[in-house]
């Protein structure tokens, strides 16, 4: 799966990560992914673009991930879906 975010993820209005500003489109499968993205992506056709606002049940709980997000967060992803590689 290629998709690519028109606007950054944000954590406290600062930016965790965004393929836009870096120039390419990420690339992985879904069953490494967060819950809420896995399902949410699989409602998606090819050349969509979905704003995703996944609350903590469904991204990282409340352990966080890291120093970047923190226990119970909410996160915020747009997502145009480019393609979806089966292989």
């Amino acid at each position: 799966m290629s998709e690519e975010e028109k606007n950054p993820l944000l954590f406290r209005e600062r930016r965790i990560q965004s393929s836009y500003s870096r120039g390419e489109p990420n690339t992985f499968p879904l069953s490494g992914t967060i819950l809420g993205f896995a399902e949410g992506v699989q409602l998606m056709s090819v050349g969509s673009r979905y704003r995703f606002v996944m609350p903590p049940e469904l991204a990282y709980g409340d352990g966080g991930n890291g120093t970047q997000i923190g226990s119970g967060a909410v996160l915020i992803f747009v997502i145009e879906l480019l393609e979806i590689n089966t292989a």
